[in-house]
């Protein structure tokens, strides 16, 4: 179904007047994002929304903005890789248009970029001037991230890493640095930057990887696994990486801990779904103490 801005307007002003408790979007209009011209309406209407509409579904655009994103992912994901290039054509266009309107809505804006970046949509406009919508993305000083990783109780990489992916998605490049530098004092400080070399926005990957060869030698005595650094070497996906590995694999193999096998107590594995994607569940014990790890096993793009 072509949808035209009356009614998808319409269907977001109902949306807004909800309950909370009712607040969800129905199949029907999830389904009407598997069409990706209707996602190009979605962000054009979420960008140039005039003010008075602005005010009155405020806080019902974010749900629909992320829900369309989301579905236009899964469209792309089983269609031929030039469609998705194409299709982000298209969107820095609208963006770009976007940006030049005098009323253009700049929180708004930021969100559809915070969402599209999420969703590893390669987006060439510049978001320089774009004023983030999450304020932990305008840090400045660095006491500030150490209080909201306190804040958060994140003591792992993967945690940091659901931090950066939810904050830090508009980051200005040049920020880049002395936000990661800041990973230094943590245990887990390494497994994050190594798994960031392996983040779909190149200039993230490369910072990352820029910043992990600051470590010094025995400071690779703090990987948490030798595989997980195998499994980078495996699948990297960003070829500037490729020359650091060499050192890194040295470190490793000098300063690493040996680690005790797993023993794998339970395993359940779904079968593959329209997504080429399969869910893991495992029961293991890892160094006298068991544990439970879940997992996505993507078929395009290794375990997410």
């Amino acid at each position: 179904m072509k949808l035209t801005p009356e009614i998808l307007l319409s269907a977001i002003n109902e949306y807004s007047h909800l309950p909370d408790k009712n607040k969800q979007l129905t199949k029907q209009q999830i389904a009407w994002f598997a069409d990706p011209e209707n996602v190009f309406l979605m962000i054009f209407i979420a960008l140039t929304a005039p003010e008075e509409l602005a005010g009155q579904i405020k806080e019902s655009i974010h749900p629909w903005v992320e829900t369309a994103i989301a579905e236009l992912k899964k469209t792309l994901s089983q269609l031929p890789a030039q469609a998705k290039v194409q299709v982000e054509e298209v969107i820095d266009e609208i963006l770009t248009q976007a940006q030049q309107h005098t009323a253009a809505n700049q929180q708004w804006l930021s969100l559809v970029l915070t969402a599209l970046k999420k969703n590893q949509f390669n987006i060439q406009t510049d978001t320089s001037n774009i004023i983030p919508i999450n304020p932990a993305e305008q840090l400045t000083e660095r006491p500030e991230l150490k209080k909201i990783i306190a804040q958060t109780g994140i003591n792992s990489a993967i945690e940091f890493i659901e931090l950066f992916t939810e904050n830090f998605t508009l980051i200005p490049a040049d920020a880049l640095p002395p936000l990661l530098s800041e990973l230094a004092p943590y245990s887990w400080g390494i497994d994050t930057l190594l798994l960031l070399t392996q983040y779909h926005d190149p200039a993230v990957a490369l910072a990352s990887a820029q910043r992990l060869n600051h470590y010094a030698a025995k400071e690779w005595s703090q990987l948490s696994n030798q595989q997980l650094l195998n499994l980078c070497v495996r699948f990297n996906r960003h070829p500037a990486i490729t020359p650091y590995f060499k050192s890194w694999k040295k470190h490793a193999m000098r300063y690493g801990k040996a680690h005790e096998a797993v023993q794998i107590n339970e395993l359940y594995l779904t079968h593959i779904d329209g997504n080429d994607c399969a869910s893991l569940m495992l029961s293991i014990t890892s160094n006298g103490k068991e544990s439970h790890f879940s997992a996505l096993l993507d078929g395009k793009s290794g375990i997410r």
